[in-house]
């Protein structure tokens, strides 16, 4: 996966592109690895992260080798 990112990098960099921000499913497991149903892929020049809950945490860490894995916590709004 990280020859991915790093042919995406490439792009970015040509195309003076300071971040991307991936959501959709097929694009973050294309990037990533990662098959959950919720999550976020976000890349700069310096960094690249999987953004999703503590839901993933096990199985973010098993599938995305390579990516910061970042995990925000539920809050339930009443």
């Amino acid at each position: 996966m990280l020859e991915r990112i790093e042919k995406l990098k490439k792009i970015m960099q040509k195309n003076h592109l300071d971040a991307v921000f991936v959501n959709s499913y097929e694009n973050r497991r294309y990037l990533s690895g990662f098959t959950g149903s919720n999550g976020y892929v976000f890349i700069t020049s310096n960094d690249h992260s999987l953004i999703t809950d503590q839901r993933y945490a096990v199985q973010a860490n098993e599938q995305t080798e390579g990516l910061r894995s970042i995990f925000m916590e539920l809050i339930h709004m009443k």
